[in-house]
């Protein structure tokens, strides 16, 4: 179970509490998170996050975009990774990966390009 995240912030619900995820939701934010943080940033787990490049721009090669992202989703137990595309729009691009929890799929998207 984990608390659901907004733009960075902590989700309430209308009394003011922290809404609660699990499942492929929570599956999905994590990969998001791992995918979002730089490897080796998080003091408290080094190897946690991907090592994509937030300056990739339109000659950084999608093949190796979706290594990166299968490669920093490789550990996660809770989730396997069932695809991952990018779309692109000049130097913007989006990272959308398919995750799989239980039986359940869902889509967790990262910006990559600051500037998305």
């Amino acid at each position: 179970m984990d608390t659901l995240l907004m733009n960075g912030e902590l989700e309430t619900d209308a009394n003011g509490y922290p809404i609660q995820i699990h499942g492929i939701d929570e599956a999905a934010q994590r990969a998001a998170i791992v995918l979002s943080i730089k490897k080796g940033s998080f003091i408290y787990d080094e190897t946690l996050g991907s090592e994509l490049d937030p300056a990739a721009d339109e000659s950084t090669p999608n093949d190796l975009i979706v290594m990166l992202c299968r490669e920093a989703l490789a550990d996660q137990t809770s989730m396997t990774v069932e695809g991952v595309r990018t779309e692109r729009e000049g130097n913007k691009i989006r990272l959308i990966a398919s995750i799989v929890s239980g039986d359940e799929v869902k889509e967790a998207e990262v910006k990559i390009n600051a500037q998305l």
